[in-house]
């Protein structure tokens, strides 16, 4: 009986921890859903598709692919229905989302079946400019909400290249969403620059983005003085005074006129 007792015991301790097994799955999952991209849900729905052991945790990754494609579907959906802007959408989103790119192209097609010949008379070519003028602000709007999606839902690396066009128009959103992306991917000195871009067109918001890099060290040593001139230049009194007691006035007038300095460069 003893042998058998201390044979069990023995049988026990080397019993593999299925708890442990079952929760490697989750975890694998968990790191994949934090990531952005859809490609990756992609490829682990193709490796562990005959693994019933993932059965429930597969259905889970398919049904976040399918919401990523949906939302990228959305997003194509408000741009122009043309082969270069299919071209662009099949490169980055064939392989994961067929069925929403197919979808795409159908209204490419049809949209290049319903178009008219070109105009011959004057009258005619003015009303084509202005519908070309028309269909390229659509775009930009399409383009800016693009980005601001993206942003949105931290596809940082896509946001970063949907962004830069509206950014540079002048777009007050897109540069703060630019801002955030580049911030996400630890480039700091390249998200001041858009978040100063949009400070110096008076947006409140870009300016105490700016006092809290100041604050937070993000592009070198932490700098109170220039937080507190940026929220003293954003209007947010509360943040100001809680900082100014701890400046000399010198040091508030060097960093009002370091900030004055680089709001007037955009000028």
């Amino acid at each position: 009986m003893l042998v058998l007792l201390l044979s069990g015991c023995s049988v026990l301790e080397t019993q593999p921890d299925r708890t442990a097994e079952q929760k490697m799955p989750q975890q694998e999952v968990k790191r994949l859903l934090a990531q952005p991209y859809i490609d990756p849900l992609t490829d682990y729905l193709k490796q562990h598709r005959r693994d019933a052991q993932r059965r429930s945790v597969l259905k889970s990754v398919a049904v976040e692919r399918d919401r990523r494609c949906e939302q990228v579907a959305q997003r194509y959906a408000q741009r122009a229905k043309t082969d270069t802007v299919l071209s662009r959408y099949r490169k980055g989103y064939e392989y994961s989302c067929p069925e929403q790119v197919k979808a795409f192209a159908e209204l490419v097609v049809k949209a290049q079946n319903s178009r008219q010949p070109e105009p011959a008379s004057d009258l005619e070519h003015r009303t084509a400019a202005v519908a070309a003028i028309e269909l390229a602000t659509r775009d930009d709007k399409a383009a800016a909400n693009e980005c601001y999606l993206l942003a949105q839902i931290h596809n940082h690396a896509d946001a970063i290249s949907a962004c830069s066009v509206p950014a540079r128009s002048g777009d007050l959103k897109a540069q703060r969403a630019l801002a955030d992306s580049l911030t996400a991917l630890q480039r700091f000195d390249e998200a001041r620059g858009w978040l100063l871009k949009a400070a110096q067109q008076h947006d409140i918001q870009a300016q105490i983005r700016l006092a809290e890099m100041s604050l937070n060290a993000q592009t070198g040593a932490a700098d109170p003085a220039q937080a507190w001139a940026w929220y003293r230049q954003a209007g947010d009194a509360a943040q100001a005074a809680s900082l100014e007691a701890g400046l000399t006035p010198q040091q508030r007038q060097q960093a009002l006129q370091r900030v004055r300095k680089q709001l007037d460069a955009g000028h």
